[in-house]
């Protein structure tokens, strides 16, 4: 037993993959609804094509046993906010059975409704920032308190209102008590 511990490593842990992508709550404008309308019509038609070409109307399965209703939705919630760059982001945002064969597909679904933005010129900058209009947000300037002097604050040990008694010659005197 010794002899086996003695060469024992512990396995090294996976690489950590990319984290998936979040996005905001939103109202649907018309291009979300359209593709909605799309991704609807896509998934009843694949359903259809899995029950061998028809749609079932006996069967307690819909269509939203081929994709859910929230995974529809959260495609469209990936396409608003322009996360839908490749059909491999999708593979690694989309968190459904079928994603790795169906991937294609939904990408030239969301890409005929809603191209992908275009790739920003500064690296640093990510493309929303860019298209909401906001300017990027500038640092306060740090001014004292005390003296009114601009690139410090009152805790700045060389400010001039803290050392006003090393100016006057009077050095500071600390009080100790001492009990008997």
């Amino acid at each position: 037993m010794e002899d086996f511990l003695k060469d024992y490593k512990a396995p090294k842990k996976p690489a950590r993959e990319a984290g998936r992508a979040k996005t905001q709550v939103f109202t649907l404008d018309a291009i979300d609804i359209k593709l909605r309308d799309n991704l609807h019509t896509w998934r009843t038609a694949k359903y259809a094509e899995r029950n061998g070409g028809t749609m079932p109307c006996y069967s307690l399965l819909k269509p939203t046993a081929f994709m859910s209703d929230e995974v529809l939705l959260w495609l469209v919630a990936l396409s608003h906010w322009g996360k839908v760059v490749s059909s491999d982001s999708l593979i690694r945002d989309v968190d459904w059975v079928h994603i790795n064969t169906h991937a294609s597909e939904l990408y030239n679904i969301a890409v005929t409704c809603r191209p992908p933005p275009p790739p920003s010129s500064d690296p640093l900058t990510p493309a929303m920032a860019v298209e909401s209009g906001e300017p990027p947000r500038k640092r306060r300037i740090q001014k004292c308190s005390v003296c009114g002097t601009v690139g410090h604050n009152s805790a700045y040990p060389l400010c001039i209102a803290n050392n006003i008694e090393a100016q006057q010659g009077c050095p500071r005197v600390f009080w100790q008590i001492t009990i008997n």
